[in-house]
């Protein structure tokens, strides 16, 4: 005896064509909750205009299932067709044309453009941004031309990982923009999807409101969507959500606590990516209690986990991180070899992330006693690479007041300015104000 396996389209074609099999009842169960295949069955025939009513899946009939099939394999093979023309178009020919043709309107080409940006960010979170932006376009006008079926979970996951991408550029204002939207389509999801979506949103929320140092938001965010997931018998996204708890304490500098939270879920189950994640959170929480030892064990863990799923992006702020413990531990050589490759990466996957790595490497020759006329030659280039980057204008000033001081700069100048960028994203309209001045 087989097993149903969810979202089987191979079962879903052979009831189409009026083949019932062993798993036909499961199949007509299915399709009344899962989003993703109501969603991909209402594409598939665009019924409302192809039938005075919808179809009923509990007495579907042949002709009209096979009109279905027949539906689903156009439209996915114009997804395909579509979305490779369109990564060949300027962004603004790509709105142009899509907007021009409302085929281009289904979930498919939505989850194409997404798998396409996906492919894109591994490498270049910033470069991924248009065709997440397009996607989230083109989900938008599927809920707002196909009334039927239930679209809203294409919608959600659009906007989510706009948001997501957002966060990791650290265009906080425009990720919590995004999850607005990601929260009012996951209200339009259908049960039992919609609770599960908006504890999705929530957690997402709550990890950006961490990020941005909300503290007290953040925490009131994580274990909202914890009890959700707890409800549903979520048990993946329920471990996430203590991840996310402990990444709470880590920001706070409490890395006991983060290490006792995460202790209990580093070895769980899970995929690679989810492991890394997980890697990353404890090696970190490790280096703020002090077991930097420990800390470079798992972050290389984490390393090796990105080199197999090829993140490189991910490779790389792993290096940055692993930089930064071996300089706490001693070993600079080892920590200049590890925070260089990671800045060379940096300088055009993540501008404003090379910026603070060659502040780290500036910070650590100076407090080491080991700058040279090549530190003083790299802070004065930081200015210029960052006004050619368009990095904001607040972090340009800052810098060039670094460029300016030359080699008289002073240890407290180069952590003053790092620390002024990295907390920019929370007070987006403050001024750099040069020490003398604030003296």
């Amino acid at each position: 005896m087989g097993q149903w396996t969810l979202c089987n389209e191979d079962a879903l074609i052979e009831y189409a064509r009026g083949r019932r099999g062993q798993f036909s009842d499961e199949l007509e169960r299915h399709l009344k909750f899962c989003a993703t295949c109501s969603t991909a069955v209402a594409d598939y025939a665009t019924l409302q205009e192809r039938f005075a009513q919808p179809i009923s899946w509990t007495a579907p009939t042949q002709s009209s299932l096979e009109t279905i099939v027949r539906r689903f394999e156009e439209i996915r093979a114009f997804a395909e067709r579509g979305v490779s023309a369109l990564l060949d178009l300027s962004d603004e020919e790509r709105y142009t044309t899509v907007s021009a043709d409302d085929a281009y309107f289904t979930a498919e080409v939505a989850w194409k453009l997404l798998d396409a940006a996906y492919r894109i960010r591994r490498d270049s979170p910033h470069d991924s941004i248009p065709l997440l932006r397009l996607a989230a376009f083109v989900a938008d006008g599927v809920v707002n031309k196909r009334r039927l079926g239930n679209y809203a979970a294409c919608q959600v996951s659009a906007w989510k990982e706009l948001a997501y991408t957002y966060g990791t550029i650290g265009e906080y204002k425009d990720a919590d923009a995004a999850l607005a939207r990601a929260a009012a389509a996951a209200m339009n999801c259908t049960e039992p999807e919609r609770a599960s979506m908006i504890a999705r949103v929530t957690l997402q929320r709550g990890i950006l409101m961490t990020t941005m140092r909300q503290f007290t938001t953040a925490m009131d965010l994580v274990d909202l969507a914890y009890a959700a997931f707890r409800r549903l018998g979520d048990s993946d996204r329920a471990e996430m959500a203590l991840e996310c708890r402990a990444n709470i304490f880590m920001h706070q500098q409490n890395g006991a606590a983060a290490a006792d939270t995460l202790r209990r879920l580093v070895f769980a189950e899970g995929d690679d990516a989810t492991k890394a994640r997980r890697y990353q959170n404890f090696a970190y929480a490790l280096e703020l209690s002090g077991n930097l030892a420990a800390a470079a064990i798992y972050i290389r863990v984490a390393i090796d986990l990105h080199k197999k799923l090829k993140a490189t992006y991910f490779i790389h702020k792993d290096r940055w991180t692993l930089g930064r413990i071996l300089d706490k531990a001693g070993r600079i050589m080892e920590a200049f070899a590890e925070l260089n490759c990671a800045r060379d990466f940096m300088l055009t996957a993540d501008p404003h992330g090379a910026v603070m790595i060659d502040l780290d490497i500036c910070e650590i020759q100076i407090r080491r006693e080991l700058a040279t006329e090549s530190t003083y030659d790299r802070l004065r280039s930081i200015a210029n690479f960052a006004i050619e980057k368009k990095l904001p204008e607040a972090a340009c000033k800052a810098l060039l007041f670094l460029q300016r001081r030359g080699a008289a700069v002073a240890l407290r100048d180069v952590k003053l300015v790092r620390q002024f960028i990295a907390e920019l994203h929370e007070h987006p309209h403050r001024e750099f104000v040069e020490p003398e001045v604030a003296a």
